[in-house]
């Protein structure tokens, strides 16, 4: 009852400070601006042979997390607890979550790649991959595929893919193995998904490497409705009323859009949504009570380099705004910016900001 009337109060002040404050945008290192809830975020380092601590955060990016609740974050497959240090995200008196602080083992480096859990009061669940650079196995920074059906019958089954999911492969290792949980579903360096049971973690890997590191992992989320429609009630479809911006993507079954930091909004159009109340208010950064920046994580940097986040719903893992790549390292080429480098420059501003754009 208590937690319920701080986050109430915290909902109320949120709001009064807002009202008919302007959007400022003045650092692109915030990576916290939204309302959009759970979600898991990492810091890849160089996941080769000179590698360095690996950080794992479950953080609430409403910022109303409260002592009370309970996060935990856990990996599909036991990691020695001595290479393992925990430790809570706070922030301007904000507590958002917590964090993974991974470093090498002394054998079998790739003991830490794989997927990574994160749960919120045993409700809210999301995940994140981390998978190693390597030649051999290379997903060119691709961690989430979502396919949509093609038409609003929800009995039809079929999905096509504009391509067929692959990786990039040494020609000498012709046994790369596609598996789902513990069933072998192909072999060879693509992957064709017809059906809607498509659905799931893929773990592709070198035969017989695995515990060395030579596997990749990646997910495949599948729709219930056609691109441009949401799921309104079981086995029915409408259209959407509003175009996501700014690289944000249509929830599966809400007409709203789930938002890359730093926008936020129905449309991530860059107005915050305001909660509970369903109204929207547009907010100066500096009146929001507390706020995060990938500075402020342990291990993390002013610009955000080499961070992924997983939002989960249909947004799945991308890199933060101005990156791209397998480990998020690499700036957005000229002409491009946004979440994983996804949207084009104007012609009228062709060489916008990678963070930013226009």
């Amino acid at each position: 009852m208590k937690g319920a009337q701080e986050r109430s109060k915290r909902f109320q002040s949120i709001i009064t400070a807002a009202l008919l404050l302007s959007v400022e945008f003045a650092e692109s290192s915030n990576i916290l601006r939204t309302t959009n809830g759970f979600f898991m975020a990492t810091n890849l380092p160089q996941l080769g042979r000179n590698e360095g601590p690996l950080y794992i955060y479950a953080l609430d990016s409403t910022g109303l997390y409260n002592p009370g609740e309970f996060v935990e974050i856990e990996k599909d497959g036991d990691i020695p607890r001595n290479i393992v240090a925990t430790g809570t995200v706070v922030n301007e008196n904000v507590i958002w979550g917590c964090y993974l602080e991974v470093h090498v083992p002394n054998r079998y480096k790739g003991i830490r790649y794989g997927t990574y859990k994160g749960t919120l009061n045993n409700d809210d669940q999301s995940h994140i991959f981390v998978n190693p650079e390597t030649k051999i196995l290379n997903l060119r920074g691709v961690h989430t595929v979502t396919l949509y059906p093609k038409t609003t019958d929800p009995d039809e089954t079929e999905f096509t893919p504009s391509d067929p999911i692959g990786v990039a492969w040494t020609p000498g290792c012709f046994k790369i193995k596609w598996c789902k949980g513990k069933k072998l579903v192909n072999i060879g360096p693509k992957l064709k998904l017809p059906l809607r049971e498509a659905a799931g973690i893929y773990t592709i890997q070198r035969n017989g490497r695995g515990k060395r590191g030579w596997f990749v992992q990646l997910e495949v989320i599948v729709a219930s409705c056609p691109f441009g429609y949401y799921q309104d009630s079981p086995g029915s479809c409408a259209m959407r009323s509003r175009v996501c911006e700014n690289g944000g993507v249509g929830k599966d079954a809400s007409d709203f859009c789930m938002c890359p930091s730093p926008f936020g909004g129905f449309r991530c159009d860059g107005e915050l949504e305001s909660g509970y109340t369903g109204l929207l208010a547009q907010y100066e950064q500096s009146s929001i009570e507390g706020r995060l920046r990938c500075s402020d994580l342990k291990g993390g940097n002013a610009k955000c380099k080499g961070f992924l986040l997983c939002y989960g719903d249909l947004f799945g893992c991308k890199c933060a705004p101005g990156w791209h790549g397998n480990n998020c390292q690499r700036p957005c080429p000229i002409g491009r910016w946004g979440v994983h480098c996804s949207q084009v420059c104007p012609a009228s501003d062709p060489k916008c900001d990678r963070f930013r754009g226009p």
